[in-house]
């Protein structure tokens, strides 16, 4: 090493030895570093501020379309159950019958009412008057076709007239004859529907019994307690399965 080279390192030394010096390198450094830092710091906080308000008025946005969402499905589900109850009590006046063997060119008029007049034991008996309208349900089975024969629709003229009949369907449980041919209420397929679910909990012993009134689907608990059923979610207090 040179002279003039250890001379220069030994004052270097000395000098970063001097407080003064240390002090200046540090108002230096300070000057063309920590600030610079502090204000991209600075600047980066105040983004991150606004960001965060951004983001808080977007939530406060998705609070409120969510309860906008909530209050519409709300909406549309109690306007569905108001068209549904309509449409029911246009089927009052209507049975279905399942269950009677369908012969060819065979009148659903007189199979009606041999059926109601024949094993219902009704007095005084229901005349052909009171029958508004009789059609079989679903399009025509093949001779040979395995599927069940297609159920019966009955309209009567009043509600009274299917009322008796309805009250009365259980005679036919206690003749071999029709023992297998049921009377059930023209529901919707909504009612239909409940219905169905409903058995499906009383076959598997969550409930006592189930049935329906006027296209009102009625559920007895095992505490006796009943229960009108709307809507599935109705049945969830009664079904793991759909909790």
């Amino acid at each position: 090493m040179s002279q003039s080279t250890h001379d220069f390192t030994q004052a270097l030394i000395a000098a970063f030895r001097d407080d003064q010096v240390i002090k200046l390198l540090g108002e230096q450094l300070s000057a063309k570093i920590a600030a610079p830092l502090f204000n991209e710091c600075k600047q980066l906080r105040e983004e991150v501020t606004a960001l965060r308000e951004t983001v808080n008025q977007l939530h406060k946005q998705l609070e409120i379309k969510d309860q906008r969402i909530t209050d519409l499905e709300k909406e549309i589900d109690s306007l569905k159950s108001s068209a549904d109850d309509l449409e029911q009590y246009s089927r009052r006046t209507s049975l279905r019958v399942a269950g009677i063997h369908e012969e060819n060119e065979e009148d659903p008029c007189k199979v009606a009412m041999d059926l109601i007049n024949d094993h219902l034991s009704l007095d005084p008996p229901i005349f052909i008057e009171e029958l508004d309208r009789v059609h079989q349900v679903g399009p025509k089975k093949a001779e040979d076709s395995p599927t069940k024969p297609r159920k019966i629709l009955i309209k009567f003229t009043t509600y009274r007239a299917r009322r008796r009949v309805f009250a009365a369907r259980w005679r036919l449980q206690s003749s071999e004859a029709t023992k297998k041919i049921y009377i059930n209420e023209d529901m919707t397929g909504l009612c239909a529907k409940l219905l169905w679910e409903a058995r499906k909990l009383k076959h598997g012993e969550r409930i006592k019994d189930c049935w329906s009134s006027d296209g009102n689907i009625l559920l007895k608990d095992k505490a006796e307690k009943i229960h009108q059923i709307k809507t599935l979610k109705d049945l969830s207090p009664f079904a793991e399965w759909l909790r």
